[in-house]
């Protein structure tokens, strides 16, 4: 019995001490589920708090995620201060297009993009044009085209045109970023005194005010360049003034270097990173091709092809189309838009995706002519599929409908005469890189300021 008794004893007391054992277990799990369901919830908190700002250093990622995920629907992307309602499908990009301007804008677009009020010396936008608009043209990036030789000889003018698109980029994202208490100051400070576009403004006023007068001279000669341009288009009814056209010049200015030039820059990084191409491309150029290029601008069909796939694979900027949505705007499917949203469609991501391009990440540089031509050989039959101006529901580089962007045609005009002259004229090596040679800034993706060629003139055979 007392052995029983013992036993029985220390059969309780493991029971016992098993179930408190196990009660202990249970409540540190339940407290440890309770514990990651709630940091769950503020890890889920945070990261939506934060995404906006984490979409400044890695944008372009976030849009072609969300892109990947989206199956074709519609979806989100968060920034500073907006909302960007991502969109795909035709008919969704048709209603874009066929939304009147007082409800989706592309001007009000543009006037958050650059701030024009303290970029452009006071410049003031409304946010839409309607019939009075001429937008923004990549249009005469070289300044004897654009302001003519009287201002591209003066190097105090020349420094001022050359500065002023970086000036007025850093002040514009200072203004969208920072409370508006102290925005103005950084931007004031960073820009020295908005000094490239006082320079700028100062110079032009002064110039069109002077052309203004001669158009009501009768008999005087017109000058031939893109501020006569401006000035001989701008809307009758309207009457700009003096200050509205200098602002309007500014703003195309600012559009035709800072987009030109990425372009540019983007078609050198893809060439001398695939040198196979130069060759049966400097053949096209030295041959009877470069003369039809020269006499309309047709022709070329390599190398238009080659910067068509370079605009494809190097797409700097994520989103097209986009506006800003002015009054309450619903698209079809139910999803609706406040004013202030922003509706874009993600082109880049359109043109790496395989339902659009067939092995859409190689660049294939003549993937946009027929299938007569011989890569090795610029002799070949070559017939043009679609060219670089051209626009389609899969290439939207240039807009859509009844906004392309006028200044295409420029464009690639230039595009065309500086990979001319330099495969003809220079040997170039691109040196290898052990980092990307691009950085990420919101939506865009932009070369960094340390990449280089290396340059020299080709020695010329004497004969």
């Amino acid at each position: 019995m007392p052995i029983l008794g013992e036993l029985s004893y220390g059969l309780v007391a493991t029971v016992f001490a098993l179930s408190i054992a196990y009660l202990s277990r249970l409540s540190i799990f339940r407290f440890r589920k309770a514990w990651l369901s709630f940091a769950s919830g503020i890890i889920s908190i945070t990261r939506t708090k934060l995404n906006p700002f984490i979409y400044l250093f890695r944008g372009a990622d976030m849009i072609h995620e969300g892109y990947l995920k989206s199956n074709g629907e519609p979806f989100i992307i968060n920034t500073p201060g907006k909302k960007n309602v991502m969109v795909t499908s035709r008919q969704h990009i048709r209603e874009i297009n066929a939304a009147p301007n007082h409800i989706l804008s592309l001007h009000a677009v543009a006037k958050d993009f650059l701030q024009p009020k303290y970029t452009m010396h006071g410049f003031v936008w409304k946010d839409q044009r309607g019939i009075e608009g001429v937008g923004f043209l990549v249009t005469k990036c070289n300044a004897i085209v654009f302001f003519g030789p009287e201002l591209s000889n003066n190097q105090v003018f020349l420094d001022a045109a050359l500065s002023f698109p970086q000036d007025c980029f850093i002040a514009a994202e200072i203004l969208r970023i920072l409370p508006s208490r102290i925005a103005s100051i950084f931007a004031w400070c960073a820009t020295r005194r908005y000094r490239s576009s006082t320079t700028l403004y100062n110079f032009l006023i002064e110039v069109v005010r002077r052309r203004l007068d001669q158009n009501e001279t009768c008999g005087s000669e017109k000058a031939s360049d893109g501020i006569q341009w401006l000035i001989d288009t701008s809307p009758k009814r309207a009457n700009w003034t003096a200050e509205r056209l200098v602002g309007e010049i500014m703003a195309i200015w600012y559009g035709s270097v800072h987009t030109l030039s990425i372009a540019t820059t983007y078609a050198l990084l893809d060439l001398y990173s695939h040198p196979e191409y130069i060759e049966p491309l400097r053949e096209e150029v030295e041959g009877p091709s470069f003369a039809e290029f020269a006499r309309d601008s047709q022709g070329l069909p390599l190398l238009d092809s080659f910067l068509k796939e370079s605009a494809r694979l190097s797409a700097f900027e994520s989103t097209g189309i986009r506006r800003e949505v002015l009054q309450p705007f619903t698209i079809s499917g139910g999803l609706s838009l406040a004013p202030g949203d922003w509706i874009c469609v993600p082109h880049r991501s359109m043109m790496r995706d395989p339902a659009n391009f067939a092995d859409p990440l190689t660049f294939n540089a003549f993937r946009s002519v027929g299938e007569a031509v011989n890569r090795d050989s610029a002799s070949a039959n070559t017939t043009t599929k679609t060219g670089l101006t051209d626009s389609s529901d899969s290439w939207l580089v240039w807009g859509a409908g009844r906004i392309l962007c006028p200044g295409r045609f420029y464009a690639t005009v230039v595009l065309k005469l500086v990979v001319a002259h330099l495969i003809t004229e220079y040997d170039i090596v691109l040196p290898e890189s052990k980092t990307a040679r691009s950085m990420q800034w919101r939506s865009a993706v932009i070369p960094k300021p340390s990449v280089v060629l290396l340059v020299r003139p080709k020695t010329k055979t004497k004969t």
